[in-house]
């Protein structure tokens, strides 16, 4: 069954020592139901069954590894785990920043802190729901290279890129923040 630690935040995110179990709890759980359900369509079942299991395929999908693809090339990916990590933290962060109380919402503070803006938490929560978007992509590609493998029968592989020398675009999609600027001209 789907389910993160404290532990595998580590690498990935800033969760206090001390953090409010229950909030990260609430933000995995959302991150299972809302993101990667959603974009894992009915393979997530599958995963589902696999998470902690004992199959190096499905093992090496969610923890992350490396695959040669279709041009030679060695491909380091973070694996499902991490995708969901990012996409957790990305809820956490929102969660972790209002209480409730018998009076209603609040926002915890004392005199030793000075609460973030909104408009600042929702830049980071978007920033590492992108992040965990790339590391769900990258996860994906490593599966499209197992069409005929009748193990990841339920995985849509109509989604899968053709490997073409063009699929790939240079350019970074690891944006960190979620806002996009342009010059404004006169003309």
């Amino acid at each position: 069954m789907i389910n993160l630690t404290r532990t595998d935040f580590i690498l990935l995110g800033q969760v206090a020592l001390h953090c409010d179990q229950q909030k990260l709890d609430i933000a995995i759980q959302e991150a299972i139901q809302f993101d990667l359900k959603e974009l894992s369509c009915d393979f997530f079942f599958e995963l589902n069954e696999n998470w902690g299991g004992t199959n190096p395929k499905y093992n090496e999908l969610i923890e992350g590894g490396t695959y040669t693809n279709c041009r030679g090339n060695t491909i380091t990916f973070q694996g499902l785990k991490n995708a969901l990590v990012y996409f957790s933290y990305s809820r956490y962060i929102m969660i972790n920043s209002y209480s409730d109380t018998p009076n209603g919402q609040v926002t915890k503070t004392n005199q030793f802190t000075i609460p973030k803006p909104l408009k600042e938490m929702e830049s980071y929560a978007t920033k590492y729901k992108n992040l965990g978007l790339i590391a769900f992509k990258d996860s994906a590609a490593f599966l499209c290279q197992f069409k005929e493998d009748p193990e990841f029968s339920s995985y849509d592989f109509t989604k899968c890129k053709e490997c073409t020398c063009s699929a790939c675009k240079p350019k970074t999609k690891g944006r960190q923040f979620g806002l996009r600027g342009q010059n404004v001209t006169k003309f």
